[in-house]
Formats: C-alpha cells, structure tokens, sequence
C-alpha cells in the first residue's frame, strides 16, 4: 500500500498511475485494510475501465469488516446519496457511527450533521452539538458547528451536549 501511494503521489519516483493501481490491488490481494479500501477508491475513479461503484463498495465493506473508518465513511456516503445502493439515511448513519466510534473526527462531525439537519432522525441540536464537540479541533465543520449550534442553544442545552459528548467519549474506542 505505500509504494501504491508513493506512485500515485510521484514520492521519489515518476507519478505512474498504472503502478499506483498495481500496488493497491496486491496490497488489497493480500487483505490489508487500507489496501482494500484504496482499491475501492481506483474502482471509483475508473482506473480499470469505467467507474465502478458497486465494487468499490462490495471493497469497501471488506474494508469497514476490518475496522477502517474511511471505509465505513464511504459506505455511509453511499447510502446517504444512493451510490451503488438505494438510498437509506438510517444504514448511512449506522456506518457514519460506526466511523465515528473508533475515534474518527469525519464521522463524528457527519453524525453531528444528521442529528443537526434531521436527516433520517428527528433533528436535536443537542446531540449534534455533542457530536461536533467529540470532534473539536479535529475537523474544520465541527468547529463551525460548534459555534453555529452554541449561539442557538441555551446554556442548560449547551451543558447537557458537553455531558452527552463526554458519554459518548467513554464509548469511542481508538484503533
């Protein structure tokens, strides 16, 4: 995966997309998380032929069964905009939380984001605001959020997000 990597971004080496896509897919061959899921990414953008949805998906659950958050990120994406899959905003939440949990900054401000926007949820801004507090610092739309939602929530509300983001700390599990 990381010659995959260093051809593709030219580190060192001549940019050689076709070494690049020859890495990922022994990288994947070989069961390696991250491997899998960048072979997804090479179906996606066409490298063997035309764009293929459905197999970076079918790639990208492997990669999610593996616990790697871009993959559960993408397969949540997936089912949020119907790509390769009819689109269910509650499997794409379930992905986007299990991106989250494993201490995940994009998958927690995209959580705060259906809870904020009531997307397949009813909409509370005091669960989004505990999921943009998770990611705090981490990631440039939970900040933003993190002011947005203050300035609309009252001090008890903002008191019972910080208590619900720190429930949902004891749940996040690093890899």
């Amino acid at each position: 995966n990381k010659l995959a990597w260093i051809y593709g971004q030219g580190e060192g080496v001549p940019r050689d997309r076709a070494k690049c896509t020859y890495w990922a897919k022994r990288s994947a061959d070989m069961g390696d998380a991250e491997g899998i899921y960048n072979h997804g990414i090479h179906h996606v953008n066409g490298d063997f032929g035309s764009p293929d949805i459905d197999a970076a998906n079918r790639l990208w659950l492997l990669a999610a069964q593996k616990d790697y958050p871009p993959a559960m990120a993408n397969l949540g994406l997936s089912y949020f905009h119907g790509n390769g899959f009819p689109r269910d905003l509650g499997a794409a939440l379930t992905w986007m939380r299990k991106c989250a949990l494993p201490d995940e900054p994009k998958g927690m401000a995209m959580v705060a984001q259906f809870y904020q926007f009531g997307l397949g949820v009813p909409t509370d801004l005091v669960e989004a605001l505990a999921w943009y507090l998770l990611a705090r610092g981490r990631n440039p739309n939970a900040d933003e959020g993190i002011a947005l939602l203050s300035s609309k929530l009252t001090p008890l509300q903002q008191a019972q997000a910080k208590s619900r983001a720190d429930e949902l700390r004891r749940q996040v599990v690093p890899l």
